[in-house]
């Protein structure tokens, strides 16, 4: 229970750090993540500063936006990489709708009927904690004499919940050598799955979510904004934009995919008829 146990104990770390994401800037400030994550990583990363059996690089293209690269080079060069990219931040909290403290990392029960609660706990701090857990244990068995034979990289980055503007994206442009990019898990790729019938699947996610913006011109009478007598008022034609979008209720999925999808999770019978059946 080593593993787990860490990766709990770092993931309320995380939680706690609190490294709140607004899409503004100065908002997130991850530096408290990568303080902590380096702090995990301190013993490997001392042992490892003469050898190089372990590095670590912390980068911020903005202050307090700090992602955290810790890579153990691998024994042979011509190995397949491998990258654990997760992101530190989180997205920002409506308290009113919480029953628990978002940022208190409580856990209730014990055994399978365990919960832990927490802003992160799902997107993403519960896969970035395991990661950094299992790049610490390759490090050890790295300083013990027994590398892997591709490098293993581990990356908390920062920004991605604002698009990866001062993350991913930014090390991309300006740093792409610090990682290597060509086999990176990330956020659901792979995830666990213990599925109906008692056995176990892998989730392999081969397509993602996308934006697709469009920018929308209303026009109208030009007049003062008080809502002149008579007037065709653009901003009611805009709201009304907004209520007939707010209005559609698209049919749920019935292809075979999605089905299958759905009946694997042990899902009670009416969640299961509502994500599968409802209109």
């Amino acid at each position: 229970m080593t593993l787990f146990d860490d990766s709990l104990t770092l993931l309320q770390t995380l939680v706690r750090n609190a490294c709140v994401n607004d899409l503004t800037p100065d908002s997130g400030q991850e530096v408290r993540n990568a303080d902590s994550l380096e702090e995990f990583f301190s013993a490997e990363i001392a042992a490892g500063r003469d050898s190089g059996a372990v590095t670590v690089q912390r980068l911020e293209p903005r202050p307090g936006r700090t992602s955290i690269i810790v890579t153990v080079p691998g024994s042979d060069p011509d190995a397949e990489p491998l990258t654990f990219l997760g992101h530190t931040d989180v997205v920002p909290v409506d308290a009113a709708h919480w029953t628990r403290d978002p940022f208190g990392a409580q856990i209730e029960g014990s055994g399978a009927d365990a919960r832990i609660y927490g802003r992160g706990t799902i997107d993403m701090l519960g896969l970035t904690a395991p990661m950094a857990v299992v790049t610490r244990e390759v490090a050890r068995e790295a300083l013990a004499g027994r590398p892997p034979r591709g490098t293993l990289t581990f990356v908390g980055v920062a920004d991605e919940e604002a698009r990866g503007g001062l993350g991913a994206k930014w090390l991309s442009a300006e740093h792409p050598e610090v990682l290597d990019w060509r086999n990176c898990i990330s956020e659901t790729g792979g995830s666990h799955l213990p599925v109906a019938d008692g056995s176990d699947a892998v989730v392999v996610t081969v397509g993602e979510k996308g934006a697709a913006q469009r920018r929308l011109h209303v026009t109208g009478e030009p007049g003062h904004g008080s809502q002149p007598w008579g007037r065709d008022l653009t901003i009611a034609r805009i709201a009304e934009v907004a209520r007939r979008i707010a209005a559609i209720a698209p049919a749920v999925s019935q292809d075979p995919l999605w089905s299958g999808f759905v009946t694997a999770f042990r899902f009670s019978p009416e969640i299961q008829d509502a994500l599968v059946t409802a209109p």
